[in-house]
């Protein structure tokens, strides 16, 4: 296992669904306790979502019909866009670029006082492997992140409670299981790489902030489906 070079112990993957169906209200509930629970624990970074942003991108690829390579990355800066507004909804949080282990020095600077929130297109650009498809969306590219830094936990906040197989909620599954699976709340790619890096991960429910604190803060059993090695 590769040595761990920082404090962080969880990338969270802040899906773009929260700020596309939730309230003001609700949004500004989870950037609070986020912002609370990172100014005692100092421990995630943030990766966002697309959002509305990357949907609109989705429907315009729809009506121009250009390439997924366009799409692919219209969808990144739609995750730029994103982060932006996360910023405004987490107190004390700071957008910031990701690039691999020079961003390190900058995330500890920023670390004592203000939310990382990452910007990826830079790391998109030059460091990233992924496909340029939408198979390999914001959740694939929160899992290469985390593996870039050694993180081995990702929190997937979705507005969903988690997993459902034949409409039946799933507590935990293994990362070879998922990866089998035709559809989930996470892409396609997103699990392959856990897989590949040893990476658990949790899907939680962004709608119910209390359960993101539960887990960060007290490690409780919480509402949610594991995803297990």
């Amino acid at each position: 296992m590769p040595e761990k070079k920082h404090s962080f112990d969880y990338v969270i993957k802040f899906g773009g669904s929260i700020t596309e169906r939730g309230s003001i209200q609700q949004i500004e509930s989870i950037g609070r306790i986020l912002a609370e629970i990172f100014a005692l624990k100092k421990n995630f970074v943030i990766v966002p979502g697309g959002g509305s942003f990357a949907e609109e991108v989705r429907r315009m690829q729809n009506k121009f019909h250009f390439s997924d390579e366009q799409a692919h990355w219209m969808a990144v800066y739609a995750m730029e866009q994103h982060a932006l507004l996360l910023q405004h909804f987490i107190p004390k949080s700071k957008v910031m670029q990701f690039s691999s282990k020079q961003s390190l020095n900058t995330i500890h600077k920023f670390q004592g006082t203000q939310v990382p929130i990452f910007s990826v297109l830079d790391f998109m650009k030059n460091e990233s492997k992924l496909g340029h498809n939408w198979h390999c969306s914001s959740d694939a590219i929160a899992s290469e992140i985390a593996s870039k830094l050694n993180i081995q936990k990702i929190i997937f906040v979705k507005d969903v409670d988690g997993l459902f197989i034949d409409n039946s909620f799933v507590e935990e599954i293994k990362l070879e299981d998922l990866v089998l699976l035709d559809d989930s709340p996470i892409d396609k790619t997103a699990p392959i790489i856990l897989k590949n890096n040893l990476i658990e991960a949790v899907i939680v429910n962004g709608f119910y902030p209390e359960r993101i604190k539960d887990l960060l803060m007290f490690m409780k059993e919480i509402i949610g489906t594991k995803i297990l090695l």
